[in-house]
């Protein structure tokens, strides 16, 4: 039980009832000796002995309260201990739930300046920045910061002190219509000094925070502050000149520049700027080719020389964020060749089949000479009749880390990514000839046709939850038709994995949905294939069902677990 208050550990309304019932009590207890004794009365009216009756009782609550809360494991925590502990509660709501616990929780959490040092301030309608400000004392402070068209004004009053002692700042700008006429207050407010700042987050929602309007970035948050991650709207070809060193030790940044015209000599400058990224996506909305530009007779320039595009040296992620579908990045991919560093495309518009193709293309031509051994295709989350796709090489492997390495459970980072291609384009057969790995959505098969994969070996098919399979229960590989119309053909296909991802619950198929999709949608050479079934179930209702299928293998193996399909790699690139 937790700790309770005097009479927390009553059922709910019985506080309310036990109070009721006592005056009801003490008044018939007084009439009763008010008119059927014969003694004289001492001098206390109805009034005072009902409030000497419930002070009675509420001593009597207390001591139970105390005796409860002091026979808590929580409670034997010396005082010191329990007080860094409420330290960790990250936001208001919860240092306040906390304080009304018990007066010595309350104590602990209101006279502690350290309990209010990491202040987050995020929910649109939330109010008393300025009071938690007081609470932290002189403290360091770690900032959350969200602005919206309700608080941006506390906020503002507030920050200028609070820089002072911020040694770590997360802003998050989301101010919709306001944005425009708030933008001079934010900024003027950030040029307050902040000697002790060292990690910044700045994600420009809006497009608030035009950077590029002043001279240099030393006058926002002082010249000691060493940005980490940043998501910005500025155009920052001049900042090469003006502030050189400002994003030295940014590792994940962001530009939203959708608006803007790119071109190689513009990314080439920008990705100079950011020697130690890790993370880095770009918002293109139009690309500007250099063979679109014709030079004057006497500056020609070689082509070679044009397509050459020098990534920052710990460069992990590179995402081309597509704002307008028709437009590709060709020419900033062309530059970048075989780089071992992960390239994504990823379009936030339906691209064009046209410029879709030209990628898929360029990336399978890119990595041809390595070999693609690993590819995952899975559908959409945001387009039912697109895809994503992720290719990688075996070259990939001498470079991953060891917590990056493939393992049974765990596909392989991927080296080249594109996001929502639509279902009509064609696979070049540069990405299936070398291939010796496929994770496969369960839908993609239903959607669209692939080439033969003559290396394949394991296939693996990602489950998709219960009830989407009831929504997209047409396009599923276990809907498919009993025909060979749809059929994927591996003759080297010795493993067949069906795996459900970690958040899914447990997957439960009948044996003829699996016998089905073996003997009409696949086509191989061995007599039998190796079962490995990953936080999915077979259903056992009928045997001579499960015989036949159980026939098609040699061997069936459950793992337990779930298959992980690296998140983290569509949430890094759209950070």
């Amino acid at each position: 039980m937790p700790v309770v208050d005097e009479t927390s550990f009553l059922p709910a309304g019985s506080r309310h009832n036990l109070i009721a019932a006592t005056e009801a009590a003490c008044a018939d207890i007084w009439d009763k000796i008010a008119y059927e004794s014969n003694f004289e009365l001492p001098a206390l009216t109805p009034q005072d002995a009902n409030a000497l009756i419930l002070e009675s009782v509420y001593a009597t609550l207390e001591r139970f309260a105390r005796r409860h809360n002091e026979n808590q494991l929580i409670s034997r925590l010396p005082t010191e201990l329990m007080g860094v502990a409420l330290e960790f509660l990250d936001s208001a709501h919860d240092r306040l739930q906390a304080a009304l616990s018990c007066r010595l929780w309350h104590q602990l959490i209101f006279s502690n300046p350290s309990a209010w040092r990491h202040i987050t301030f995020i929910q649109p309608n939330h109010r008393g920045l300025a009071n938690q400000l007081k609470l932290s004392g002189s403290v360091p402070l770690t900032l959350v910061l969200r602005l919206t068209p309700k608080n941006w004004v506390e906020v503002c009053d507030c920050l200028p002190l609070a820089l002072e002692r911020c040694v770590r700042l997360s802003l998050y700008v989301q101010l919709e219509t306001d944005g425009a006429s708030a933008s001079h207050t934010i900024i003027s407010t950030l040029l307050s000094p902040a000697p002790m700042l060292r990690d910044l987050t700045v994600l420009d929602l809006d497009h608030v925070l035009d950077i590029g309007d002043y001279p240099s970035f030393e006058d926002m948050f002082g010249s000691q502050a060493r940005l980490k991650v940043a998501k910005l709207d500025t155009d920052l070809r001049s900042w090469s000149t003006v502030a050189p060193s400002v994003f030295q030790d940014v590792e994940f940044a962001a530009l939203a520049q959708g608006h803007r015209t790119w071109d190689l000599e513009h990314l080439q400058m920008v990705l100079s700027l950011f020697p130690n990224a890790k993370n880095f996506a770009l918002e293109i909305g139009s690309w500007e080719s250099v063979d679109e530009v014709p030079p004057n007779d006497d500056e020609r320039v070689e082509p070679a020389a044009r397509r050459t595009c020098t990534l920052p040296r710990g460069l992990d992620i590179l995402t081309f964020v597509m704002t307008n579908g028709s437009v590709s990045p060709q020419e900033a991919l062309s530059g970048l060749g075989s780089s071992q560093a992960r390239i994504c495309v990823s379009y936030n518009v339906r691209p064009s089949i046209e410029a879709a193709q030209c990628i898929l293309d360029m990336f399978a031509g890119d990595l041809a000479a390595e070999g693609i051994k690993t590819v995952r295709i899975e559908a959409s989350a945001y387009d039912n009749a697109a895809f994503n796709i992720f290719l990688h090489t075996a070259a990939r492997d001498a470079h991953a880390s060891t917590h990056d390495a493939p393992t049974a459970q765990q596909p392989p980072l991927a080296h080249r990514i594109i996001l929502d291609l639509p279902m009509q384009i064609s696979f070049p057969g540069a990405v299936f000839t070398h291939m010796t790995r496929l994770y496969l959505s369960e839908l993609i098969l239903g959607l669209c046709e692939l080439p033969e994969a003559p290396l394949l070996e394991q296939l693996t098919i990602q489950t998709i939850t219960p009830i989407y399979q009831l929504e997209d229960n047409p396009d599923s590989i276990f809907s498919l038709p009993r025909t060979r119309d749809r059929v994927l053909r591996c003759p080297r296909l010795q493993v067949l994995r069906f795996a459900a991802r970690v958040r899914d619950g447990t997957q439960r198929f009948a044996p003829e949905m699996v016998q089905d999709f073996v003997e009409w949608h696949l086509q191989y050479s061995a007599p039998k294939l190796r079962l490995k079934l990953i936080g999915v179930e077979i259903l056992e209702g009928r045997i001579d069902a499960l015989i036949s299928m159980l026939a098609l293998f040699d061997q069936v193996d459950v793992e337990p677990g779930r298959m992980k399909w690296q998140p983290s790699e569509i949430m890094e690139i759209q950070w």
